[in-house]
């Protein structure tokens, strides 16, 4: 699908299993992170997290309705 621009992330998701974690993205609706590494989702997650509290806006690369790639402004 590739880049989403200027996006907001008002909803956060994770349960206690390897590597699932899912981000609410306004407008598109519910996103999986990348669960190539611990170290991705961990980081995704902090991101969004961080997005989320300070109502930030977002810039991320998707393929497959999966988060790949994000940046906070």
């Amino acid at each position: 699908m590739g880049w989403q621009n200027g996006k907001k992330i008002i909803g956060l998701w994770a349960i206690n299993e390897n590597r699932n974690a899912w981000v609410y993205v306004q407008g598109l609706g519910w996103r999986k992170l990348a669960d190539n590494f611990d170290s991705v989702v961990i980081n995704l997650m902090t991101m969004s997290a961080h997005a989320k509290g300070k109502e930030s806006s977002v810039n991320f690369r998707e393929d497959g309705n999966m988060i790949k790639e994000m940046y906070v402004w």
